[in-house]
């Protein structure tokens, strides 16, 4: 007599109950997602069922045509339950208007074959068949397993494919998810043959898909009925990520502030209410969003007049509005973003958002997204994007341009400068990213990778060998004003064991007259460390000879406009040479910056410059480029 062990069913269906209960009790958008979701659950519920009723069924020797009916049951939940769950993973990234015919063939294709087998089976007993002798399995019941796999590993590969596009969270119940769906199979196959494992994976699966599902009371605040701003990202992203036209509504009250200060909380907070509600019958459920205290986004069905909608929108909340018996006016404007004409990322649309949010010169109406004039806006956080990045996956890099003696052109020294490539925007210019860097304040990190970097090179290679006397680098105001600059600077150089005299510090002009003390301070370490000062950019800023003089720069690095100018007019090289004179008699050696021509370094070096930096000997290069520069270049 067969025996089964139904234990796990029987907690399954408990799971089952249990989520069934927890997620019916709360509410849902009713999107594909929970339709999917639903079909899972019921389908993989009524397998355990059907599961434990077969097996006892079996244990009692009923073979009869109740049995064949239960079997079939089973085996048509079972492949409704894969179904569905791969469906609902689909479901996550997928909209139902841009199901592919090609998709549509790989999730329902294989279901159909199998549903029409395990239909006919009670004719062709192709998948089992039940006697008067028992339960025997027929000659294609490996296609159930077969479809099973194929669902498992499509499923599997379609969320690696688009790994990113999925959130955090269900990539880590996914992987779960499989895990626990497999070693069940493996086990109930290879192991435990009378134990009926398989729907205790579905039912934990079952419950950490409710885990990482949204409640309907995540989403849309319970006053306003509108979803929230997380939300809106999420359906953006998806709708992108479908390559789905849509057009986004924007509206703000351009005088809530003050309608809040006249008026008071509550009556602005009703004006807000009265507001949404009205604004929700341009959009179904989960398309209407409140993304602050004043502002809100509408993504209208498509095939809508926008513009007619833009207009009825201006009109309506423009008019007062009746709150407790008072009467209110307020200011409006609205703009839409379409996609993909004004946007193609996620992050284009939320630089729109967050400009629109922030815009204060805005004529009130309906403004075009042309006015919005945010292509910088999106430039600059994809700029702000690229320097983190930069720095947590090592994108930056330290390029290398030589200076050499006026005098008899032997190298000795380089300018380290940095360079950021990323993977989607390629190579930024610093004249980009380093003024942005420094209002967000990542310079620092840039600086110290700079410096890191610069000790490492000099670890690694024999600066005397090379002639190399000192490596500048650019030190930012910002960095100056840090209280522990001067912890990181000695830790950097004694991890590395790298002596002061090997590192020159370079401050522009205009950063050279900070007024903070700590500034000072710092600089004054540098020097009694023993660290060379280079004033850079000279004659850019405003600066004095006082600031020249009290200052304990080493080296004086004169501008390439300057420098440009210097030698385009002959009038200007007599007070450029009595200038160098001068800066010689404070012990001072002079750099000229941006000398590209031949011409250009004769008159500098009558001029008495002591070193030349340009393009006319080399432009910045990797390190490696600039020790070959160095080997051809001995002297």
């Amino acid at each position: 007599m067969i025996t089964y062990n139904y234990d796990f069913d029987i907690a399954a269906i408990i799971i089952y109950i249990v989520v069934f209960l927890i997620y019916f009790k709360k509410k849902h958008i009713k999107n594909s997602q929970y339709y999917s979701f639903c079909i899972f659950i019921f389908t993989a519920l009524f397998t355990a069922i059907w599961d434990i009723i077969s097996a006892v069924m079996i244990e009692h020797q009923m073979y009869n045509a109740g049995l064949i009916v239960i079997t079939t049951l089973y085996y048509l939940s079972l492949q409704a339950a894969i179904f569905s769950f791969v469906l609902y993973l689909v479901d996550c990234l997928v909209m139902k208007e841009m199901y592919t015919r090609r998709l549509k063939i790989h999730l329902f294709f294989p279901i159909f074959v199998m549903a029409v087998f395990i239909l006919t089976n009670w004719f062709t007993g192709f998948i089992f068949r039940i006697d008067e002798n028992g339960y025997t399995t027929g000659p294609l019941q490996f296609l159930c397993y077969v479809v099973a796999v194929i669902y498992v590993v499509g499923a599997a590969s379609y969320v690696i494919r688009n790994w990113k596009a999925y959130n955090p969270m269900l990539r880590f119940m996914v992987c779960n998810i499989f895990i626990i769906n497999i070693a069940p199979v493996l086990i109930q196959t290879f192991i435990l043959k009378d134990y009926l494992l398989l729907s205790f994976g579905f039912s934990v699966s079952a419950m950490l898909l409710l885990i990482s599902g949204q409640e309907q009371e995540a989403v849309l605040d319970p006053e306003t009925g509108m979803a929230n701003k997380s939300y809106l990202s999420q359906v953006v992203s998806k709708m992108i990520f479908n390559k789905y036209e849509f057009s986004a509504v924007m509206i703000r009250i351009a005088d809530f502030d003050l309608i809040t200060t006249t008026y008071g909380v509550n009556s602005s907070e009703e004006m807000i209410k009265e507001m949404a509600l009205y604004l929700q019958n341009y959009a179904e459920i989960g398309k209407s969003f409140q993304v602050s205290e004043k502002s809100f986004v509408l993504i209208p069905k498509s095939g809508e007049n926008v513009e007619k909608m833009e207009d009825e929108i201006y009109d309506r909340l423009s008019r007062t509005w009746n709150i407790n018996g008072t009467q209110i006016a307020c200011s409006v404007f609205v703009t839409r973003v379409d996609y993909p004409k004004h946007v193609h990322t996620l992050d284009e649309f939320n630089a729109h958002l967050t400009y629109f949010q922030k815009m204060h010169r805005m004529r009130f109406g309906v403004v075009a997204p042309e006015e919005l004039e945010v292509k910088d806006k999106i430039r600059q956080q994809q700029v702000e994007r690229a320097i983190q990045l930069g720095l947590k996956n090592h994108c930056f890099e330290v390029y290398y341009q030589p200076i050499c003696t006026a005098r008899d052109q032997r190298f000795v020294s380089a300018e380290a400068l940095i360079r950021l490539t990323d993977p989607e925007l390629g190579p930024i210019s610093p004249a980009e990213f380093i003024p942005i860097s420094e209002k967000n304040g990542t310079i620092i990190q840039i600086g110290y990778f700079v410096l890191e970097e610069v000790c490492k090179f000099i670890e690694e290679h024999d600066m005397e060998a090379l002639g190399i006397e000192y490596i500048e680098l650019n030190l930012s105001a910002i960095q100056c004003l840090q209280r522990d600059f001067m912890e990181h600077v000695d830790d950097i150089l004694q991890r590395h064991h790298i002596e002061n005299r090997y590192i020159c510090f370079e401050i522009t002009e205009t950063a050279s007259n900070c007024a903070p003390a700590i500034f000072t301070e710092n600089l004054n370490a540098l020097t009694k460390r023993g660290h060379v000062l280079a004033l850079d950019d000279f004659g850019t800023g405003y600066g004095n000879l006082q600031r020249l003089v009290t200052s304990s720069f080493g080296i004086i690095k004169f501008d390439k406009d300057m420098i440009q100018q210097t030698c385009a007019e002959e009038r200007l090289q007599v007070p450029f040479t009595k200038m160098q004179s001068m800066i010689h008699s404070m012990d001072a050696k002079v750099v000229a910056e941006g000398v590209e021509t031949k011409e250009q370094y004769e008159i500098l070096k009558a001029a008495g410059c002591d070193y030349i930096q340009g393009y006319y000997f080399s432009k910045p290069v990797p390190k490696l480029e600039y020790i070959e520069f160095l080997k051809e270049h001995m002297k």
